[in-house]
């Protein structure tokens, strides 16, 4: 069945430069969704938002703390040998607006390792555990609720969500044309998420494909892409 909302969104981070790669900072974050309604529900059927406790609105509004490395000289399509990690712990707290007090800690690792002269082999790990508390429906992690909705490819955003999930996914990149004009990929994930019954993982869900990826700007090298 279909939940629709309106949804603003809100992240700030201020990050010192710390020496190399590594950068740490505090941050911002907020999550407000109103307007939240069911779709599509059979008469008679309790939805799992009903049984975790469903609201027409919710607030997440909290204080991070944030440790980066960033090796990557292009953030948008990586060469091979960059890496990025990234560990957040976020704090939500009813004290600034909060629908309720939760934390939670974010892992995001990637690696990209140099195949060929011009292929890439990428790695991606993605993580967020609720540590204490009970995040609000809609901002509980799954699949797509990374900030740019990528992860769990081959699902969509909210098919799976828990307040623990995992997603591991990798993809190799490699040149179609000398020129660079055309790119192909091939990828696979697999992810999990804690089941909101019991809070553990039971259940992988795989996902694989490939993909074109035409040359959209050569100096920023940035892609279009097209996955199936």
């Amino acid at each position: 069945y279909t939940v629709t909302y309106k949804y603003v969104r809100l992240y700030e981070f201020a990050l010192k430069h710390i020496g190399s790669s590594f950068y740490v900072g505090p941050g911002y974050q907020l999550d407000h969704h109103w307007g939240i309604e069911e779709l599509g529900v059979q008469p008679g059927r309790v939805t799992d938002f009903q049984t975790y406790g469903f609201s027409h609105r919710s607030t997440s509004s909290g204080l991070a703390i944030d440790v980066l490395y960033d090796s990557r000289k292009n953030s948008i399509n990586p060469e091979g040998g960059a890496a990025y990690a990234n560990v957040e712990f976020l704090q939500n707290s009813v004290v600034l607006g909060s629908s309720g007090n939760w934390n939670s800690i974010l892992i995001d690792f990637r690696k990209y390792v140099k195949v060929a002269r011009s292929s890439v082999l990428a790695f991606w790990f993605y993580s967020v555990l609720t540590l204490s508390g009970n995040p609000p429906y809609l901002d509980l992690p799954g699949s797509g609720s990374d900030t740019y909705n990528n992860t769990g490819r081959g699902y969509e955003q909210g098919r799976f969500i828990g307040k623990r999930y995992v997603d591991l996914e990798s993809e190799f990149r490699f040149p179609i044309t000398r020129n660079g004009l055309l790119g192909g990929v091939v990828f696979c994930n697999a992810g999990s998420v804690s089941e909101l019954s019991n809070n553990r993982f039971e259940v992988i869900y795989p996902g694989f494909g490939i993909g074109l990826r035409i040359k959209f700007n050569k100096f920023s090298n940035t892609n279009a892409c097209l996955d199936y």
